[in-house]
């Protein structure tokens, strides 16, 4: 059974299904703990993958306890996760005893060179890497040549690069190249010889020319750069990238008009500009040099880099109406805009001009038949189609997944169109399991997309995502079903025509929002945001320690994603700080390490150490929700809220302080909180009163606790009734097909009535 429970778990791996690995892994060790050291191999890289390094590390070293001989897997696997974790002087360890026992252990002299390179030991590295080389081992040449530049052998490092990128193809190995050349004159002058040498092939010279155009890019070298596009040999004249470079160039140096001039020159049609071809099914624009800034100025406050904030806000405005003025598609990208304070009619006016663009690209390129009247009459099921790329291990599908099992079958049948490839998750695998119909729409071009639909007779077709990553909004353009919904994904107004309706509840549109939208308004009982009410919360008696939180000390935290951080509101939590002494700033810091050094550098600048800002990274969703509870309070950001990360929040017990703005995005929380009954503590009517609450609350812990308690008590809500919240939409599901069947106008706004008045509707009949 040990072995079968080995083989198992090992196949679950390769299906990516890591916590079914860590259950299988842990009934076999307690009914077989004869093929531990195995299965602790599996446990580890099932960990690993999940984020939870620490876990990995304490399996394999004990792994290689068990085992009755030398194991060398425990020993590689230890000793690159060391590696990957950055503790070097221990992965060192871990390879050399390893070695001691398996000898020439390629793998584990591998992991050592890397240490000791990281770790800054070259010299030490140098003799490995050489007589890794000479036996043929192909996994060191990119560090061989990394530990060249370092030791500042340049032109030796340039020469194995050459090498290696000529007789092996391995032109990435040319990226840090660039930026050793643009130090100094010494550095130029030999990217200058290399350029003319005729015996380094083409393909060489220009990678190594766009690695260090690339390198003054990210050095904010413009003039430099610019000063390339006229002396650039001919032999790379038009390159793509090349060009990008030139544009983005100019475009951050406010030099519009050339950089338009570039674009109609080169003929560029697309804003990636590196030869890819568009997502299937996607849009492309005609970039701008506007549209560049604009979208370098977003990079910047996507990586909290503030050093431009209010004038960059201030100017937009009028970048904004200079692309409408001439025709083009706003620079405004509608997600992005949705998560900084924009003009309320500027926002507006952007994504119509957005949509129509979209709406005229799409329909250039593809053509449906009109969608012929829907086949729903009495006693039949009407046909609901939710639409997503989301259908796998992401927010949408921690709150969506079980409405799709609790719909009502006896009056709805549920397609579920996926729009990415499922990641074999937990959820992609209860939302196929959940689903009368799950069609895979990712490898279909947009006009087979639609036709899908329409031939499936879909009644209603729900768009999960808006103007979201991977979204394919022109799917809906060309209107495959005869009512289509906007929900839950994009917090905003589409700007198209093509959707009837959006989802929506009492508190987040408010009828000044309103009359801007394209949709009606659906306004759904309580809160328009579903959850799952059966969520699990892990229990592994997670502590602060193991998660680089204090032992002791009041804990603040915001799980929210760094474009909803303002420097405004960043200087309102460092004043918190100051106010609540030994306390600490619980950060999620995405994959970008530049999030968290430039928002420590803002900290010391606001008089904070760097220190009270603790940086969380990924964890698995059940593990999450745990370490929620080891916070005491989570501060909310404003102009747009949490959402997801919300209701996480309030399921996991933790209570949340928020400031409630005019638009939708940055009401979902008050929405939240009012359906548990905790508005009149946690929603503050401004930014000032938000910040004494922090403050009294973290100073009151007895109220705290109290708070906390009746935090505890909202999963009997309305918020958390999933059943319940499936009879409210499926009652806005069937209003719409009614005013649809009888030819009545779905122009007003929809207002459901109480879940308890759906079975009398008569629809059914």
């Amino acid at each position: 059974m040990g072995q079968d429970a080995v083989g198992l778990s090992a196949g679950l791996l390769a299906q990516g299904r890591y916590r079914e690995v860590l259950v299988v892994v842990d009934e076999a060790l307690r009914l077989q703990p004869d093929a531990a050291p195995s299965l602790l191999i599996n446990r580890a890289v099932a960990s690993k993958m999940l984020g939870d390094f620490e876990v990995a590390v304490a399996a394999l070293r004990q792994a290689i306890v068990l085992s009755p001989g030398p194991m060398a897997e425990a020993y590689i696997n230890l000793s690159g996760t060391l590696l990957e974790m950055g503790r070097l002087d221990e992965a060192v360890t871990w390879s050399e005893q390893g070695l001691l026992l398996l000898p020439g252990r390629v793998e584990l002299r591998v992991n050592r060179a890397g240490a000791l390179v990281e770790g800054g030991r070259f010299v030490e590295a140098l003799d490995d890497l050489e007589a890794l080389l000479a036996e043929g081992v192909g996994d060191v040449r990119g560090l061989y040549a990394y530990t060249l530049l370092e030791m500042g052998l340049w032109c030796s490092a340039l020469r194995v690069i050459q090498e290696l990128a000529e007789r092996y193809g391995e032109l990435e190995l040319v990226g840090p190249l660039g930026d050793t050349l643009s130090q100094g004159e010494e550095g130029t002058a030999l990217l200058n010889r290399t350029l003319a040498d005729n015996s380094a092939s083409p393909q060489f010279r220009l990678e190594l020319l766009r690695s260090y155009i690339t390198a003054l890019k990210e050095q904010e070298r413009l003039a430099e750069l610019l000063s390339w596009a006229d002396r650039l040999p001919p032999l790379f004249e038009g390159d793509r990238q090349l060009a990008a470079a030139w544009l983005e160039a100019l475009a951050r140096s406010r030099r519009f008009d050339e950089a338009d001039e570039l674009v109609a020159r080169l003929g560029i049609q697309d804003l990636s500009l590196d030869g890819r071809q568009p997502e299937l099914g996607g849009i492309t624009f005609t970039p701008s040099g506007r549209s560049l800034y604009v979208d370098w100025q977003f990079g910047k406050l996507e990586r909290c880099d503030w050093s431009n904030y209010a004038p960059f806000l201030a100017e937009l405005p009028d970048l904004v109406e200079a692309e409408l003025g001439a025709g083009r598609r706003t620079p405004l990208e509608p997600f992005r805009a949705l998560q900084v304070p924009v003009p309320v009619e500027l926002l507006f006016r952007s994504v119509r001009n957005y949509a129509a663009h979209l709406e005229a690209q799409t329909l250039a390129r593809a053509s449906l038949e009109s969608t012929k009247a829907i086949g729903w009459g009495a006693g039949e099921r009407i046909r609901i189609g939710y639409v997503s790329a989301d259908f796998r291990d992401h927010a949408t599908s921690h709150l969506i997944h079980k409405l799709f099992r609790v719909h009502d079958r006896a009056r709805f049948e549920i397609f579920i169109y996926s729009l990415s490839a499922g990641d074999g998750s937990l959820y992609d695998r209860a939302i196929q399991a959940a689903a009368d119909r799950y069609i895979d729409l990712s490898t279909m071009g947009l006009q087979e997309a639609a036709e899908t639909i329409r031939q499936d007779g879909v009644t209603i077709l729900v768009d999960l995502m808006g103007y979201t990553r991977l979204s394919r909004p022109g799917l809906f353009v060309l209107r495959p079903a005869p009512i289509q919904v906007s929900y839950l994904g994009f917090p905003g107004s589409t700007g198209g025509h093509w959707f009837d309706y959006i989802l929506v509840d009492p508190v987040v549109l408010t009828p000044e929002q309103a009359a801007h939208y394209s949709e009606t308004p659906a306004v759904l009982p309580h809160c328009y945001q579903v959850t799952d009410d059966e969520q699990p919360i892990a229990s592994t008696q997670l502590t602060r320690l193991q998660v680089g939180l204090p032992a002791e000390g009041f804990v603040f935290c915001c799980f929210n994603n760094s474009l909803k951080l303002s420097p405004t509101l960043f200087a309102t939590w460092m004043r918190i700080l100051k106010a609540v002494p030994d306390s600490v700033l619980w950060l999620y810091a995405g994959r970008d390490p530049l999030v968290a050094d430039n928002l420590r550098r803002e900290a010391v600048r606001h008089g904070i150490a760097a220190e009270r800002l603790v940086f969380a990274s990924y964890m698995e969703k059940s593990r999450h929700l745990e370490r929620l509870q080891l916070a005491d309070l989570f501060l909310d950001t404003y102009t747009y809220n949490a959402h997801t990360t919300a209701s996480d929040a309030l399921w996991a017990g933790l209570p949340l302080l928020t400031v409630p703005g005019e638009a939708f995005p940055a009401r979902v929380a008050l929405s939240l909180l009012r359906a548990v009954g905790l508005e009149a503590v946690l929603v503050c009517e401004t930014i000032e009163r938000y910040e004494q609450q922090a403050i009294a609350l973290a100073n009151s812990p007895d109220e705290l606790a109290a708070l906390r308690r009746a935090v505890a008590g909202a999963r009997h809500s309305p918020l958390f009734d999933t059943a319940g919240f499936a009879r409210g939409i499926e009652a806005a599901y069937t209003e719409m097909v009614r005013r649809y069947s009888s030819g009545e106008a779905q122009d007003t706004p929809l207002i459901v009535s109480p879940p308890q008045a759906v079975a009398e509707s008569g629809l059914n009949a």
